[in-house]
């Protein structure tokens, strides 16, 4: 899907890619304190110039409750938002939310959602990571949604 964003004599076209994730879920199970970064769904996507994050969600299934579920979205400024899930819910679904400076996963089964947005961030170079750092876990996954500036 392409998508054209016009102002003052600007145009943007913006491009939705397919979408990004992380699933440790088979094989080895993911380690505590390390960080997972995005795929195609077979290779890093590192850090990606010109992106919009769409929306962010993630998951894990413990068997020793993990503290907490993290996901770092790490900007071209070098600056880190991590948006953290402190006691998630083994199975439990989690949106990334921004609340003023601070990043939050929200449970996607609360009822309680701030704002309609259309987007959640855009920068000019993003990289997206997931993480739990504590507990034992047997699956980890995550999918972001995001395009592209053409």
């Amino acid at each position: 899907m392409t998508i054209r964003a016009h102002g003052k004599g600007i145009q943007q076209i913006w491009e939705h890619q397919l979408r990004a994730s992380v699933d440790r879920s088979g094989g080895s199970p993911p380690v505590s304190g390390t960080k997972y970064e995005w795929t195609d769904g077979t290779n890093p996507l590192g850090t990606q110039p010109k992106v919009r994050i769409v929306g962010i969600s993630a998951r894990c299934d413990w068997t020793v409750q993990p503290t907490p579920l993290e996901v770092h979205v790490t900007l071209s400024s070098g600056r880190v938002i991590t948006f953290t899930a402190t006691d998630p819910i083994s199975g439990g679904i989690y949106q990334a939310v921004l609340d003023s400076d601070l990043g939050g996963l929200l449970d996607a089964g609360a009822a309680y959602y701030p704002c309609v947005r259309a987007f959640l961030l855009e920068d000019p170079a993003v990289k997206v990571e997931f993480e739990i750092t504590g507990g034992t876990v047997s699956v980890l996954r995550g999918y972001v949604e995001w395009e592209k500036l053409r």
